[in-house]
């Protein structure tokens, strides 16, 4: 999957899952602040990935500030669905 499959997969969730970023043009530098991503939201888009992608978060991107924008939550998913796709 391409870094701009990732990133519309996540525009994806974040529009039609959380109801968030209506009107906003969602890119690789948007910042989750910008869509109204508050600390409970960010939990439930976390399990939308998860769901979406096929893994788990690990304990080091639950700590506040490591995922503050798109481009973090991308960098973060991109090495874990190519691991899964060269098994």
């Amino acid at each position: 999957m391409s870094l701009k499959e990732v990133v519309n997969q996540l525009e994806n969730i974040i529009r039609e899952e959380l109801r968030l970023g209506e009107g906003m043009k969602i890119t690789y530098d948007t910042t989750l602040e910008e869509i109204g991503v508050d600390s409970i939201t960010m939990m439930q888009l976390l399990v939308f990935i998860e769901e979406r992608f096929g893994f788990e978060f690990g304990e080091d991107a639950l700590l506040r500030g490591n995922m503050m924008c798109i481009h973090d939550l991308v960098d973060y998913i991109l090495p874990r669905i190519q691991e899964d796709d060269n098994c």
